[in-house]
């Protein structure tokens, strides 16, 4: 009897098991990839929690503290396409740690561990944006130290190429929900060095500021357009930039549009359909923008980067959870130095500074033009490794933007400008407490007048928020810029807050449209300066001698303003000139930044001193417009050639006439004007002495026009008087001319 009941209560049991089993419903239900253990929520607001499901309709959100108790609870349903999504309250930033529990239909699907809730910030952009720790100075400095950072810090590192259907070369025509193969990683993880460098640095300086934790949402792209990153209703909502996108051929209407064929880093709305359209559930504070290498060598014309950008803003505003009256803040930084070609990056930049202006409310820029261009070879030189100035830059205008911790939180730009005689005085917004010059003078200025040819020009902080900018050469100005160069790494004019130099001054031009010749910043011409930066090969790219000797001896003293160039002589004959080539292999190159085009200048001036017993002759200036044949103009107006440099100690000012040049400086020869000099290779200015004679020189200028020099310059001992003998000397070095010519 006792085995029966027994055998009745073991089938009594296992049909309620398997009742039960047949009752419990299909929880096949996930998380996106985007969610994960060690995740960061926006605080104090919703945190959403989404993903797909099948077999059920409600679907739960449960937060526990670190001791177990629920500090939230949230729920929601799963619609008829398998989508559901869960809002929970998010608490205050903290340094707590939660847990996050989802169930569907009361059975645990997911259990996310190491949530923390903060400040929360969207990264995207291009090729400086996604440039990892571990390649920049700051990061190589840090694993060598075994250094990290804090565990308060949490990324989501979104794929640099994401898979749409399990391959990451199809495209949709519409935005995906999910993000395949995003992870999080968390300031102390030794993964953090693959992680975009702006975006922990920036972190790490907004955490030690707010005294919270800050995550980043990470998506940039290198090499990305930012046509790529809009979607297709705010593409189609602008007949400018559509009609952009048609003349370049880039633009498919959605009846045309094929998966696969597609490029990442340029076509249309490719990377907002696979990166950023998913992200809709978090809630950034705002977003962090570095991007325009790719549209520079693309050549929007002036104006559309910024209809681009507008639309980026508003439109991802939207899809954030922003309103049209409170649009999504974007702090984001101008472009490095590189050699683009003609002057795509000043206008670029300048273009930059417009957008801020638009839109002053929302947006915050920063300049990084006096950053250290240091790069890695396999990186190349449009890649510099510093990147922790970018970043605490971004993060102090962050600060004062967002979280209205500063009042000064963006690059001053141009607000007016009045020209008065023979100099301009520039008016602008957003100095903070003052402008102020980081060095013994400021840099990077120059003026035009009404034929629109930049010259190197001289400025003075003026009050508070002006300065006033001039040139000797140009009588008549009409416009003023700073740091309008591909090379502007010496501009050093700064706003300043309580703390002192705050943010650079934007580069900058007073009057675009009279802009025909920048003047491509030639530090050498100060002659105060040993070494420059210059663009050479990739390999070569860094620092160069400012000047290079010929049978002299290179060395800087003290001058007329500041340091000069001194040249001791070896031989009796010798030369200076600006080191304008480099060495790769066994040939000379230009500089990639050189301007060679000299033909809109009308004269070149400077002072010299000779500083040695004897007298000194200058034989003559040469410009090369090969490696053999050079052209020496007159000098000082005198019908020669050359002039003597008394050995008296004082300065001398010397200026030549670019519109009366003679080859090999044969003054009997034929006159050669300046438009010859669309290309000079090389310039170099030449003396004859004695051995161990000394001379200086200062403050090489250029002027358009050599009748706009002012009169006092005119001055200089001439040499002798032309014999028959030169005559004779010329007859043959004119048929000599002829021959290489």
């Amino acid at each position: 009897m006792k085995r029966w009941i027994s055998v009745l209560l073991t089938l009594v049991l296992c049909a309620c098991c398997a009742t039960a089993a047949f009752a419990q419903p299909d929880v096949s239900a996930r998380l996106y990839s985007f969610y994960g253990d060690g995740m960061l929520f926006a605080e104090k607001k919703e945190a959403v929690f989404a993903g797909t499901a099948a077999g059920g309709i409600h679907v739960t959100c449960t937060l526990l503290n670190a001791a177990g108790k629920t500090v939230a609870k949230g729920s929601g349903s799963v619609n008829k396409s398998g989508f559901f999504a869960v809002g929970i309250p998010a608490p205050a930033g903290g340094y707590e740690e939660y847990t996050a529990v989802l169930c569907l239909e009361g059975v645990e699907f997911a259990r996310l561990s190491g949530v923390v809730f903060g400040a929360l910030w969207l990264s995207g952009g291009q090729s400086n944006m996604q440039m990892g720790l571990g390649a920049t100075e700051t990061g190589i400095g840090m694993q060598t130290n075994g250094e990290t950072f804090s565990r308060w810090l949490r990324f989501l590192t979104v794929p640099s190429y994401v898979e749409y259907e399990g391959d990451t070369e199809r495209f949709p025509l519409n935005p995906q929900r999910a993000v395949p193969g995003c992870f999080w990683v968390r300031g102390d993880n030794g993964q953090v060095f693959g992680v975009s460098a702006v975006s922990v640095l920036f972190a790490q300086q907004l955490q030690q500021t707010l005294d919270m934790p800050v995550g980043v949402l990470c998506t940039a792209l290198g090499g990305s357009s930012i046509y790529s990153w809009l979607s297709r209703d705010a593409i189609e909502s602008d007949a400018l930039v559509l009609s952009d996108l048609k003349k370049m051929g880039k633009y498919v209407d959605a009846q045309s549009w094929q998966e696969t064929g597609h490029d990442v880093y340029q076509d249309m709305t490719v990377n907002y359909n696979k990166k950023i359209d998913a992200l809709r559930v978090f809630s950034p504070a705002g977003m962090l923008w570095y991007q325009g290498e790719t549209d520079i060598f693309g050549g929007l014309e002036y104006g559309m980067y910024s209809r681009a950008f507008d639309l980026l803003q508003t439109s991802w505003s939207r899809l954030f959870g922003f309103d049209e009256e409170n649009r999504m803040p974007i702090v984001y930084t101008q472009i490095a130095s590189f050699p683009y070609g003609g002057d795509r990056l000043q206008t670029m930049n300048a273009e930059f500074a417009d957008m801020q202006n638009a839109h002053p409310d929302s947006r915050a820029m920063t300049p990084i033009c006096d950053v250290p261009l240091t790069y890695r070879t396999e990186s190349g030189s449009i890649h510099p490794t510093v990147k922790l100035p970018v970043a605490q830059r971004m993060a102090y205008a962050a600060e004062g933007l967002v979280y209205g911790l500063r009042r000064t939180y963006t690059a001053a730009t141009v607000q007016s400008y009045t020209v008065s005689g023979s100099s301009i005085t520039v008016k602008l917004r957003g100095v903070g407490s003052g402008l102020v010059c980081k060095g013994e003078k400021l840099r990077g200025f120059s003026v035009c007048g009404a034929d629109g040819v930049f010259v190197q020009a001289e400025a003075e902080i003026t009050g508070r928020d002006t300065l006033t900018v001039s040139a000797p050469e140009v009588l008549h100005p009409a416009a003023a810029a700073y740091a309008f160069s591909e090379v502007n790494t010496s501009a050093n004019l700064y706003a300043s807050d309580e703390n002192g130099a705050a943010l650079p001054v934007s580069p900058f031009v007073t009057d675009l449209s009279v802009l025909r010749q920048s003047w491509q910043d030639k530090d050498w011409a100060d002659c105060d300066t040993e070494k420059i930066w210059r663009f050479a090969g990739e390999k070569q790219t860094g620092f160069f001698d400012a000047w290079t000797g010929e049978n002299a001896a290179i060395s800087y003293a003290e001058g007329r303003d500041g340091a000069c160039l001194s040249a001791k002589a070896e031989k009796k004959r010798f030369s200076v000139y600006p080191t304008d080539r480099y060495i790769d292999g066994s040939r000379k190159r230009p500089f990639a930044d050189a301007r060679t085009d000299y033909s809109q200048y009308g004269a070149i001036f400077f002072w010299v001193r000779n500083t040695g017993a004897k007298d000194v002759t200058l034989k003559n200036v040469r410009l090369y417009t090969s490696d053999t044949t050079w052209y020496a103009p007159l000098v000082n107006a005198t019908g020669k050639t050359s002039c003597t440099i008394p050995a008296d100690g004082a300065w001398h000012p010397v200026t030549l006439d670019l519109s009366q040049t003679y080859l090999f400086g044969n003054v009997c020869g034929v006159t050669h004007t300046r438009a010859m000099f669309g290309s000079v290779r090389h310039l170099k200015f030449c003396f004859a002495g004695d051995a161990g004679s000394s001379v200086e020189l200062d403050s090489i200028r250029f002027t358009p026009d050599g009748s706009q020099m002012p009169k006092r310059l005119f001055r200089a001992h001439f040499d002798r008087a032309v014999t028959p003998f030169d005559w004779l000397c010329a007859g043959f070095m004119q048929l000599l001319s002829w021959f290489v010519k």
